[in-house]
């Protein structure tokens, strides 16, 4: 049953759609506090990264699962062993090495 608004026209229930991410490693969802989801998809990228998660642009990772990053030098995905190589992708770290 509806309440009436503050011009008398009756108020009902209303649902919108709602985002939250999941982690692409194990499935985990984000955690954003007193909030079981945000109202648009930025915040809910932009809460997920700020609480530690990482993503290389196409696949998000909570903090349980590797880290992701995206390639210092060509810019695309790096993989889920980045930090092993300084963030780059195994075909620019592979070209460092063989320059080194």
């Amino acid at each position: 049953m509806g309440r009436e608004g503050s011009g008398g026209d009756p108020v009902s229930v209303k649902s919108a759609p709602y985002y939250w991410l999941e982690c692409d490693g194990c499935g985990a969802k984000a955690d954003y506090g007193d909030f079981s989801a945000m109202s648009d998809e930025g915040s809910a990228v932009d809460c997920a990264l700020d609480s530690e998660w990482t993503t290389d642009c196409e696949k998000h990772h909570c903090p349980r699962c590797p880290m992701l990053a995206r390639c210092e030098v060509c810019d695309k995905p790096a993989g889920d062993e980045a930090g092993d190589r300084d963030d780059l992708c195994q075909e620019c770290w592979d070209k460092q090495e063989g320059a080194s």
